[in-house]
């Protein structure tokens, strides 16, 4: 929540079993502007930023895994814009590069503390939102984003039709680990491509056979 004194405070309600309510109240001013600061000078930095910012989401993602609360669910998204080199081919690279900033600007809503992005390379993107108090608010998130991301974009001198593909991993963030949440949301992906585009898919575990190369010969 932004106050009119302009620091911003995250709330958490929790309801006890045997009745009763208990509200905590968070400033996280400096989080907050912290990643905003960042986000300004990655768009200044361009591509260039973007290839650095591999580095700060791994530790971005590790702060948050130190000063995260017991029972937190956080999310890991890979997001890949469908057919953008069509995109490219029909109206230009420069106008690429304008839907790119228009994905990136949706993946990174302003006030949400933890929620940290970097362009993979390419048309992909991934993405870390943590903070969640279930599972189900963190897929329930995700897929609300995903809506977000298929649909109109208002370009430079343009309005184009243009959707994305989704595969996260939502999980407790005491059993977050980076490295295997990137493979799993991977696979979640590529599931999606393989079956339909504008989708959204959370990975499975039956994924890792499912897509695994004797599988697939």
């Amino acid at each position: 929540m932004r106050m009119d004194d302009g620091r911003f405070l995250d709330l958490l309600v929790s309801e006890h079993a045997v009745g009763g309510t208990v509200i905590t109240l968070e400033d996280v001013t400096e989080r907050v502007l912290s990643i905003k600061r960042l986000s300004r000078w990655l768009d200044m930095m361009g591509s260039q930023g973007w290839q650095i910012a591999n580095t700060f989401l791994s530790l971005l993602v590790s702060n948050y895994l130190k000063v995260k609360r017991k029972n937190d669910y956080c999310a890991l998204l890979v997001v890949d814009i469908d057919d953008f080199k069509y995109v490219n081919d029909a109206i230009g690279h420069g106008q690429g590069d304008e839907l790119l900033r228009s994905v990136a600007r949706i993946l990174q809503p302003e006030f949400q503390p933890w929620n940290f992005g970097c362009r993979l390379g390419g048309d992909e993107f991934l993405v870390f939102v943590g903070g969640f108090t279930s599972e189900q608010q963190a897929v329930e998130y995700v897929e609300r984003l995903s809506g977000l991301l298929t649909g109109i974009h208002h370009l430079r001198n343009e309005v184009i039709y243009s959707s994305c593909s989704v595969g996260f991993l939502a999980e407790r963030a005491l059993d977050f680990c980076l490295e295997t949440a990137m493979l799993s949301a991977d696979l979640a992906l590529y599931s999606v491509k393989k079956t339909q585009k504008a989708g959204c898919r959370q990975f499975e575990d039956s994924m890792n056979t499912e897509l695994s190369p004797s599988s697939t010969n």
